[in-house]
């Protein structure tokens, strides 16, 4: 009897611990796409929400709305990172000649400051950095890694961003990795 009790405390304790580490999850990396996915009337496409850091379908009357959207920038052929209802979200803190370069801005990137934020980061590239202000007024670094535009099927862009979340509001980032 005491065996099994022992067990299942061991047990409670670990699936414990796995559930803090995924609500603790405040950096990583995501491919967004603008590419729309499903059908009929179930149209969408994927968004990533920080707060549990994963992706979600998003559409106009979406729950929960993404803090990222990818989004086809039709004048320029490039792409928009959008915040849906946020109209000051981006800061471009800058656009590097290499990865290198830009990952190093991005790792010595420890204040989000007090900047004047726009509602898209338009025609996104590989290698730039911005700062994302929340809807709640939390604050995220991102480093565009990669950026392609896909044309088959049909036309359409994907990104690789690295990301760093501080889910406290306050303007300090820890150190990146």
């Amino acid at each position: 009897m005491k065996k099994i009790f022992i067990y299942i405390f061991a047990l409670t304790l670990l699936a414990a611990c796995s559930k803090d580490e995924e609500k603790a999850k405040t950096s990583g990396e995501v491919m967004l796409s603008s590419q729309i996915m499903g059908g009929g009337n179930n149209y969408y496409v994927e968004g990533f929400l920080l707060d549990e850091a994963k992706k979600v379908s998003f559409t106009l009357t979406s729950s929960p709305v993404p803090d990222l959207v990818l989004e086809n920038n039709l004048d320029t052929k490039g792409a928009n990172l959008t915040s849906p209802q946020n109209d000051q979200a981006f800061f471009k803190v800058g656009e590097f000649t290499t990865l290198a370069e830009a990952e190093a801005s991005f790792n010595s990137l420890t204040q989000a400051g007090n900047n004047t934020y726009s509602a898209t980061a338009p025609n996104i590239k590989a290698n730039q950095v911005y700062i994302l202000k929340t809807r709640g007024n939390r604050y995220a670094k991102l480093l565009i890694k990669d950026y392609q535009t896909v044309t088959i099927p049909t036309e359409y862009v994907q990104a690789t961003i690295q990301w760093v979340y501080q889910p406290n509001g306050e303007k300090t980032f820890n150190q990146s990795k």
